[in-house]
């Protein structure tokens, strides 16, 4: 059943195309066989290093002004507050994730207007990819994927997409 549907996925996006933001089920390939990344947490959670995001980041997002690597104290306190703020801030035509630790995530410190932001991608599916060397991009697949942006100096989030139903 999964491989139909990542393969499904797949057909679709090469027929009808995704936009550069929400790219198809893929992982970003790594610039070398060495998994540069720094684990965080746990075994469901990575932050990537700065030397690696443009190489990881810059293909599919929006545009940034530099990369910086976030601690894990930082990427603890994004997930400790997610789930309030995923409560208050799904949009209505959404359905809203189920509790972060339902997910995987990906973490890459990203800065824009002078501000030091980290870019997460959550998903609840590891879809049998090498996840802690590549970004996971999926079109569509609903509330099993989504990525949000937190400002650890702030402690606000910004920009939530929540993933469409196809």
């Amino acid at each position: 059943m999964r491989t139909t549907t990542v393969a499904i996925l797949l057909a679709l996006t090469l027929t009808t195309g995704c936009a550069a933001t929400r790219g198809a089920v893929r992982p970003t390939p790594a610039p070398d066989p060495a998994p540069a990344v720094a684990p965080a947490l746990d075994d469901h959670n990575v932050i990537f290093p700065a030397e690696r995001a443009d190489d990881l980041f810059g293909a599919w997002a929006e545009p940034v002004d530099g990369f910086w690597t976030p601690d894990e104290a930082q990427v603890r306190a994004l997930r400790d507050e997610l789930p309030g703020y995923l409560v208050d801030h799904t949009p209505a035509e959404r359905t809203r994730p189920r509790g972060t630790d339902a997910y995987y995530a990906q973490f890459v410190g990203i800065e824009r207007d002078g501000r030091q932001l980290i870019h997460a991608n959550f998903f609840c599916d590891d879809l049998d990819l090498d996840w802690t060397t590549g970004l996971i991009i999926v079109c569509d697949g609903g509330s099993c994927f989504f990525n949000v942006e937190y400002d650890p100096a702030t402690g606000r989030y910004q920009n939530l997409y929540i993933n469409g139903e196809a």
